[in-house]
C-alpha cells in the first residue's frame, strides 16, 4: 500500500515536468540575488553560498572536487538551519508567533532566491511531510518520510537521478537517522554517521581517507565562516574585501593541506547507480526493521 501511494504521487507529478515551469518562475528571484552581490575575487563562492549559483571555473571546480567540499557550496538543509539560528538570535525580541512567521517568511524567500536546488527540494518536502505527519498524527517514521521526500524530488526532476548533491543530501540524512536509532550516545552516532556517509563522499571522486577526514574536521568551520562572510557581502556589498580575503586565504590553506595527498582520477569514484542502490537498500532495511520493532511492542 505504501509503495502504491508513492508510485501514484510520482506518476502524477512526473508528466507535468514541474522543474521546468517552476525554474522559469524563480529565475527573477535568483537574478535579484545575483545582482545584489558585487563582482569580486570571491564572487563565485559567495554567489554559490548565498544564491545557490553553480561553481563554473575549472580551478575552483577542481579544488572543491578534490577536497570533497563540494557539498558546502550547494545550498542544502545546513544553510536553512544556519539561517534559522541567525534569525532566532536577531529576532529574539519578537513574540513566539511573530518570530515563527519571521523565520518562515525569510526562509521561503531564501529558497525562492536559490531556485529549485535538488537538496533544497528534498529538504523542503521532508519538512512538509514531517509537519503533516505530526499535525495529522499519521505516525509516519522518519525513514518513510525520507523515502517519500527522495521519490518526490526525483519526480520533480528525474534528471536528479544523476545528481551527486541529491545523493549526498539524502545519504547524509539517512546516515544520521540510522545513528540516532542505533544509539543515544552522541559520539557513537557520529561514528555511525561517518562510516555511512563515506560512500556518498566518494561520489565526489575523493576516495582518499585524508580527504574525508578534512571534511569532518574543517568542513563545519569553513561552512560557518564562508557563509557568514558571504551573507555580510550580500547585506553590505562594499565590504566584499572581507569575503575576498577570508575565502581566498582559507582555500589556499586547504590546498596546502591537500598537497601531499595523491589526486584521484575522475573515473575512480563510485558509480551513481551503485550509490543509489546502497542508499535504497539501507533505507528499506532500517525502515522495515523500524516497522517490525514498532508492531512487536
Amino acid at each position: 500500500m505504501v509503495f502504491f501511494i508513492i508510485f501514484i504521487l510520482c506518476s502524477i507529478l512526473l508528466p507535468f515536468h514541474l522543474h521546468g515551469s517552476v525554474a522559469n518562475f524563480l529565475q527573477d528571484f535568483h537574478s535579484l540575488c545575483l545582482n545584489r552581490l558585487p563582482t569580486s575575487d570571491a564572487y563565485e563562492v559567495t554567489s554559490a553560498f548565498v544564491c545557490g549559483e553553480k561553481i563554473r571555473s575549472a580551478e575552483l571546480t577542481d579544488f572543491f572536487s578534490r577536497s570533497g567540499l563540494f557539498h558546502l557550496v550547494i545550498v542544502s538543509k545546513a544553510h536553512l538551519e544556519f539561517l534559522s539560528t541567525l534569525l532566532l538570535l536577531l529576532g529574539s525580541f519578537l513574540k513566539d508567533r511573530g518570530l515563527r512567521l519571521f523565520i518562515i517568511f525569510f526562509t521561503v524567500f531564501y529558497i525562492l532566491m536559490c531556485g529549485p536546488q535538488a537538496p533544497l527540494v528534498r529538504t523542503g518536502v521532508f519538512l512538509v511531510m514531517h509537519f503533516a505527519s505530526r499535525y495529522f498524527r499519521l505516525g509516519w517514521s522518519a525513514f518513510f518520510i525520507l523515502m517519500l521526500a527522495t521519490c518526490l524530488s526525483l519526480a520533480f526532476n528525474f534528471e536528479w537521478y544523476n545528481s551527486l548533491s541529491l545523493l549526498h543530501s539524502s545519504g547524509c540524512a539517512l546516515a544520521f537517522l540510522i545513528g540516532q536509532r542505533c544509539t543515544t550516545l552522541k559520539w557513537q552516532q557520529g561514528v555511525i554517521a561517518f562510516v555511512l556517509t563515506t560512500p556518498f563522499l566518494w561520489g565526489w571522486a575523493n576516495i582518499h581517507p585524508l580527504t574525508i577526514l578534512i571534511n569532518w574536521t574543517l568542513a563545519p568551520l569553513l561552512f560557518i565562516v564562508w557563509f557568514l562572510v558571504s551573507l555580510l557581502t550580500f547585506i553590505i556589498p562594499t565590504w566584499h574585501f572581507i569575503s575576498d580575503y577570508v575565502i581566498q586565504r582559507s582555500i589556499f590553506l586547504v590546498s596546502s593541506l591537500l598537497e601531499p595527498i595523491p589526486a584521484v582520477g575522475s573515473n575512480s569514484h563510485v558509480p551513481v547507480s551503485w550509490l543509489w542502490f546502497f542508499f535504497w537498500s539501507l533505507l528499506l532495511i532500517f525502515w522495515t526493521f523500524h516497522c517490525y520493532k514498532r508492531q512487536s511492542k
